[in-house]
């Protein structure tokens, strides 16, 4: 098994806040179409899925127990090809294991294309706040990155939805517009 993926038993192991900072999220954005990237079982997006909301899963995990009607794809995001746009980007518990397993360039490289892809990017990482994950790869990889430089070295405005506890420490949800990408970024050179 890779070290970016987990088995069906994930969010068996995640609170209950989470859940509920996400559905939070999703209703005041109100998305038509979600992608869960890293989505696991779907837990997380598959509620949402209904006639007037299309829910897409990817995940490159083998082990999973998904619902039967829930549009999924396998595969390695580092590689996706982000030609299909959606309203709203689920990247939640990834990034980190991505900046661990693949270095920060391709951590980044995703999270861009990730927020370019759609209006709204919702967005947590693992983060050196986890004491008891200290002798992880990511948290290694890290090294004394906070979880607020890490959402702020993207150069992207963004906005808390919540906090919650786990493995010692505080891990955000965040949600990021990516119509706020233009008006963050400027033009170095021109050819």
């Amino acid at each position: 098994m890779s070290k970016t993926t987990d088995d069906h038993t994930y969010y068996r192991r995640t609170g209950k806040t989470k859940f509920k900072l996400v559905e939070e999220a999703i209703s005041m954005i109100l998305p038509r179409s979600i992608l869960d990237v890293g989505c696991n079982n779907g837990d997380m997006s598959y509620p949402f899925q209904r006639s007037d909301c299309r829910v897409k899963g990817v995940d490159l995990s083998k082990d999973l127990r998904l619902p039967k009607d829930y549009t999924f794809e396998r595969m390695d995001i580092t590689s996706y090809n982000f030609i299909e746009k959606f309203d709203c980007v689920m990247f939640l518990s990834l990034y980190h294991h991505l900046w661990g397993n693949h270095g920060l360039r391709v951590a980044d490289e995703v999270f861009f294309k990730l927020l370019l892809s759609s209006g709204f990017l919702l967005f947590d990482t693992g983060n050196t706040s986890e004491v008891e994950r200290k002798n992880t790869y990511w948290y290694k990889a890290q090294k004394s990155a906070t979880e607020q430089r890490i959402i702020n070295h993207f150069g992207i405005p963004w906005r808390t939805v919540g906090r919650w506890s786990v493995a010692g420490g505080k891990r955000s949800l965040v949600l990021f517009r990516s119509a706020d990408f233009d008006n963050a970024v400027s033009v170095n050179q021109t050819y």
